[in-house]
């Protein structure tokens, strides 16, 4: 029953995320989170897919007698990172949500550790993982250097009221790289 309560509780999330599409937008936790029709509109589409991924995942697990609640868990994490990040407003709380969506996903490759192959697969997509979070985190670091903050709205104002310093571009040039290194973009997915 893992499986339905968890696509159930998505179902819930969803009709939550339908009904804050309409409402004005506010910015909580001290304006590191935001909820407008942006980060609705990818609740919506992240929470859908979740269900999907949950209700499509309980016959193939079932099917391979790999039907354990770990599966579900997991999709649940990972559903939270990726909500983070779409609400986030700063680059640390992107970071955590992309880091808790990371790791869940990560574990998801694994998840039939007796296949070889899906253990290194989850091996080789962690360390990949962990160098394009030092991009990441080296980026960051020089946002909060040259802005002394790090949200997204005190590095726009920096660049808007004087314009791109260099410190501000290595840090924007490092976050990039570290995305692109994460969803294995041209050229990083050659690593």
């Amino acid at each position: 029953y893992a499986g339905y309560l968890s696509a159930a509780g998505l179902g819930l999330a969803f009709l939550l995320f339908a009904r804050a599409f309409a409402e004005p937008a506010a910015l909580t936790f001290g304006k590191t989170f935001a909820s407008d029709a942006y980060s609705s509109f990818f609740g919506l589409l992240v929470c859908a897919t979740a269900i999907l991924s949950t209700l499509t995942g309980i016959g193939h697990l079932r099917e391979h007698g790999l039907l354990r609640g770990e599966f579900f868990v997991l999709i649940l994490l990972a559903t939270i990172g990726m909500l983070v990040m779409a609400q986030a407003k700063d680059f640390l709380v992107l970071f955590v949500g992309l880091e808790l969506m990371s790791l869940a996903v990560y574990a998801l490759c694994a998840y039939e550790r007796q296949r070889q192959k899906a253990v290194e697969a989850a091996f080789k997509y962690f360390l990949i993982g962990s160098f394009s979070t030092a991009f990441l985190l080296f980026g960051i670091a020089f946002l909060f250097g040259a802005t002394g903050d790090t949200s997204y709205e005190a590095v726009a104002n920096l660049v808007r009221t004087q314009g791109s310093s260099f410190f501000v571009m290595l840090g924007l040039t490092f976050v990039l790289i570290g995305f692109l290194f994460k969803v294995a973009a041209v050229p990083f997915h050659m690593w």
